[in-house]
């Protein structure tokens, strides 16, 4: 940081008399500001980092007013980011003499992504983690913190079992039509020559409970008679609008044109979900001789790679477990909502970017992703990547 580039700071701050998401003021005349952990979490946690400036009064229109002892106040904030943060911080420091008094700068990096969150030891990572919300430093959230940690490594929510059912409430057939296919498929394999109960374990299908086998979250999804019984909102809704916002009615009154919900399995959700959405949308015909061809309003690639994502990409984590994916047509895009994430099949993306349709992003189902997604549509998740992307950046 530059002397124009702090003096631009200070004339900022005291322009619009307020702190911003990356600067924070502490006049420091009387010492080191007792809560300056709060801080120094919180721009680690942020992206961008941002800067601590020491002598400004925040209640006289942030004049600049001076610090007290600046040689104490680095050393403070020093030992303070080194020995009581997780992961330990470099803080970079500026000393300038303006209108005759002495202002800090304290510069915190960002740290990378798979260091966050960064808190205070002392409280503790639920107590002491914090992120930075406009001018102000807030404690995260226990979910926000889990996102944070889930990210690190691959999440395996899906193979948690599920309280109260066994494996009487799994399809039979479906089951051995999965593992014969596999004996098939793989015959150097153990399958050929285990039970189809120890198959069914290895494959983390089910989980071996005191003596009883217990579905797995992934294998009650995928196999289950109807797994709603215990996992009631994980489903698919679909609404479908009459104009282009959410409040606008049709000549008559009604908010919806249409409104349903898709149990079952997810092989069956996404099937039943894709060929509704479908036969939803307008159409288009184009006349190819004695032929008529009819194109759907969007891509049938884009729509089943899009019902297929909200399924496997989605949190399994008993956070947002209480959650559901809902879809949304309306006259100009047809859009999916995960979790708070909204994503818009259009010329622009909300929440997300072509590159990452086909990436799993967050703490999604790694059993589902990698062993059932071939079993909905016959291909990779990814395999429908370019039609989307094309798409995306041409809409019709």
């Amino acid at each position: 940081m530059t002397r124009d580039e702090l003096l631009q700071l200070i004339a900022d701050v005291q322009q619009h008399k307020s702190e911003t998401d990356a600067i924070e003021v502490k006049m420091a005349r009387g010492g080191t500001p007792k809560r300056a952990y709060e801080a120094l979490s919180a721009f680690a946690n942020h992206a961008g980092g941002g800067v601590i400036l020491c002598g400004l009064d925040e209640e006289r229109s942030f004049e600049v007013v001076g610090v007290g002892d600046a040689h104490r106040l680095q050393e403070d904030i020093s030992s303070l980011a080194a020995d009581s943060m997780e992961p330990a911080l470099r803080p970079t420091f500026m000393i300038e003499s303006i209108e005759g008094k002495t202002v800090v700068a304290v510069a915190i990096p960002e740290i990378p992504p798979e260091q966050k969150p960064c808190y205070y030891k002392t409280a503790g990572l639920q107590g002491g983690s914090y992120i930075r919300v406009g001018n102000s430093n807030r404690h995260m959230t226990d979910y926000e913190i889990f996102g944070y940690v889930s990210s690190r490594t691959q999440a395996k929510f899906d193979e948690e079992i599920v309280e109260g059912a066994t494996i009487d409430d799994l399809d039979r057939a479906k089951l051995e039509d999965y593992i014969t296919q596999l004996r098939r498929a793989r015959p150097r394999a153990a399958y050929p020559r285990q039970s189809l109960e120890q198959a069914l374990v290895q494959r983390h299908i089910v989980q071996d409970v005191n003596g009883v086998l217990r579905p797995t979250l992934a294998g009650l999804l995928v196999f289950g008679g109807y797994p709603q019984e215990f996992e009631p909102q994980l489903v698919i809704t679909f609404l479908q609008y009459y104009g282009t916002t959410e409040t606008e009615k049709t000549p008559r009154g009604e908010r919806f044109l249409d409104n349903r919900k898709f149990e079952g399995t997810l092989p069956e959700i996404v099937e039943e979900t894709v060929d509704y959405v479908l036969a939803s949308m307008r159409k288009s015909s184009l006349i190819e001789g004695l032929r008529r061809r009819d194109i759907p309003e969007y891509p049938i690639e884009a729509v089943r790679e899009a019902v297929v994502n909200a399924v496997a990409h989605r949190d399994y984590s008993h956070y947002v477990r209480g959650s559901y994916v809902q879809i949304r047509l309306f006259a100009d895009r047809l859009a999916w909502i995960i979790h708070e994430r909204f994503c818009r099949i259009r010329s622009t993306v909300s929440g997300c970017t072509p590159s990452d349709i086909g990436r799993p992003k967050g703490p999604q189902s790694r059993f589902w992703h990698q062993k059932w997604a071939v079993r909905v549509h016959g291909g990779p998740i990814s395999s429908q990547s370019n039609s989307m992307n094309v798409f995306m950046n041409n809409p019709g």
